[in-house]
């Protein structure tokens, strides 16, 4: 792996990836996952630290790639139902709508000719 650059805060540009990658190897062999910080450039004790408080972090509401799909799949589902609940909802509103809109009309033109004649 490349030098690390530096941030202007003095923080090493690959911090971030460094964490992405040993969060897979945290839970199975945080030994592992010091040495490897270590072989990047980090002092033990700030290996360890980074490790520690990983290992802390709550990753149970984490999802899944199958989650992701399952809450997806749902979705597509609940937005098929309100598609077929929009057309019946559109058909039941015409099927009123219609006959109303006649009526104004016919009362409309009796006035009208009442008016008229």
């Amino acid at each position: 792996m490349r030098a690390p650059t530096k941030y202007q805060n003095g923080v090493d540009a690959y911090y971030t990836y460094m964490v992405v990658i040993i969060m897979s190897n945290l839970i199975l062999n945080p030994i592992s996952a010091i040495d490897k910080l270590i072989k990047h450039g980090f002092k033990r004790q700030q290996a360890k630290g980074i490790v520690d408080t990983l290992q802390e972090l709550d990753l149970s509401n984490l999802a899944t790639k199958q989650d992701v799909n399952n809450v997806k799949t749902e979705l597509q589902s609940d937005i098929k139902d309100l598609r077929v609940e929009t057309m019946t909802m559109k058909s039941e509103i015409l099927k009123w709508l219609i006959p109303i809109l006649i009526g104004q009309f016919s009362v409309t033109v009796v006035i009208v000719l009442r008016l008229m004649g």
